[in-house]
């Protein structure tokens, strides 16, 4: 064939490549429109003093449905960052050593942008949200008790399940009973041996979250806890969810 033939066969390689990079165009945009979907935050930290508070929580709570509760730990500089975040509405609060610092933060994160989140408590020093936790975590410090065990049972029943609790945190999760009207009880116990002196008392705070994900998660509450020298009882309202409680130690 010469060269001058208008009848020329194509490169089959050059064939084969097209639909190639159609594909690969196509997966470029699937991609990028994956990633829009959500957005991202990045924040800081800061005390009183300015110096960077590390390893705090920032508990991310979803207002908008979907609901749903995320979390970031601050670094040793006190930044922050997630990725792949939801887009709506959200209540941020900083957690330091299992105690809220400062008011909650509202912020709205947007698809494909990145939000920025600033605790800075120089001009206006953070007090903890209630009564003050003496052993943030158990297992560090001077405690003067162990981290006590939590146990679960419905109301008018004996609570004979026992939750598993994080010792860094000091955290449970729990049924709240039902909606049928009968609610549940936390019965915590210290270890055999351990005793609280008259000054001390175990609370529980927390928050409700309702099984149906439209409904909106509860605000930060504390239990009714009768307490006694080798424990307490805490009641918790009856209702349709799940209820994640933090114990803590506290002389109020």
């Amino acid at each position: 064939m010469t060269p001058g033939d208008g009848n020329a066969r194509s490169n089959p390689a050059e064939s084969i490549s097209e639909p190639m990079k159609i594909l690969s165009t196509l997966f470029l945009l699937a991609a990028s429109g994956a990633a829009a979907q959500t957005g991202s935050l990045n924040g800081v930290a800061i005390d009183a003093n300015g110096n960077p508070i590390a390893g705090a929580i920032v508990d991310l709570f979803r207002e908008t449905p979907p609901l749903r509760e995320d979390h970031v730990r601050t670094l040793g500089n006190g930044d922050f960052h997630h990725d792949n975040l939801m887009p709506g509405r959200y209540t941020a609060q900083l957690m330091v050593r299992g105690n809220a610092m400062g008011p909650r933060r509202t912020l709205t994160v947007l698809e494909g942008r990145n939000t920025e989140l600033r605790f800075d408590f120089t001009s206006h020093p953070a007090r903890p949200a209630g009564p003050r936790n003496l052993c943030p975590p158990w297992g560090r410090g001077n405690c003067p008790v162990n981290l006590p065990e939590v146990w679960w049972g419905l109301e008018g029943h004996k609570a004979n399940r026992r939750l598993e609790t994080d010792p860094q945190t000091n955290t449970f999760a729990a049924d709240a009973g039902g909606a049928d009207g009968q609610g549940a009880v936390i019965n915590i116990r210290l270890a055999p041996g351990e005793r609280l002196t008259p000054d001390l008392h175990l609370r529980v705070t927390g928050r409700f979250f309702p099984r149906d994900p439209r409904a909106p998660v509860g605000p930060m509450t504390q239990l009714s806890c009768t307490s006694s020298a080798i424990g307490a009882r805490c009641v918790i309202d009856p209702r349709d969810a799940e209820f994640r409680g933090h114990v803590f130690l506290s002389t109020e």
